[in-house]
C-alpha cells in the first residue's frame, strides 16, 4: 500500500478580489452587515492544510469579523461611525491556512462612510437684534445672521 501525504503547497484563495469600494451611512446600526466574502483552499480537504483561519486589521473598533460558515465571514459593523470623525476607512483581510509551513493570503477593503445630516445648524452668534425706525422705508435689510453646519456640504 502506498500512502500519499498532502504537502501544503496552495495558498488560500480569497474570491473576488479585489473588493470594490463599499459605502456605508453613518446612521449605520450596529451589527449591519458591510459585505461578505469567502476563501477556498486547493489543498487535500479536512486536513490542517485546508483549514482557514481568517484575521482583520486596521478596524479602528469599527468593524469585526463574523463566521458565516468555515470558508465565509461577514464583515459587520462593531460600533457606530461618524462621518465628521472618519469619512475612510481600508481594512485589511488575512486568511491562514493551518498548515507547516502556514501559507496566506491577503487583500484591501476599502470602506467609505456616507454623511447624513445629524448635525443641526448653529447661529454665529447667540441674540442678534435690529432696531426698526418708526416712519422707515419698506424693503430695508435689518439685519445679517449667519450660521454654520458641520454636515458635509450635500446636508
Amino acid at each position: 500500500t502506498i500512502s500519499i501525504t498532502d504537502v501544503n503547497d496552495n495558498a488560500p484563495v480569497i474570491a473576488g478580489v479585489p473588493f470594490p469600494t463599499k459605502t456605508i451611512r453613518e446612521d449605520a446600526k450596529v451589527d449591519d452587515v458591510v459585505m461578505r466574502f469567502s476563501a477556498s483552499d486547493a489543498d487535500e480537504p479536512n486536513t490542517p492544510n485546508s483549514q482557514l483561519s481568517f484575521s482583520m486589521t486596521n478596524a479602528q473598533g469599527k468593524f469585526k469579523l463574523v463566521s458565516a460558515s468555515p470558508t465565509e465571514r461577514r464583515i459587520v459593523l462593531d460600533n457606530t461611525l461618524d462621518y465628521e470623525s472618519a469619512r475612510n476607512y481600508q481594512l485589511r483581510l488575512l486568511v491562514d491556512d493551518n498548515g507547516s509551513p502556514r501559507m496566506s493570503s491577503t487583500t484591501m477593503l476599502n470602506i467609505t462612510v456616507l454623511d447624513v445630516n445629524d448635525l443641526a445648524p448653529v447661529f454665529t452668534l447667540a441674540t442678534y437684534s435690529a432696531s426698526v425706525p418708526e416712519n422707515g422705508t419698506t424693503a430695508v435689510s435689518l439685519a445679517t445672521v449667519s450660521a454654520t453646519d458641520g454636515d458635509s456640504t450635500t446636508n
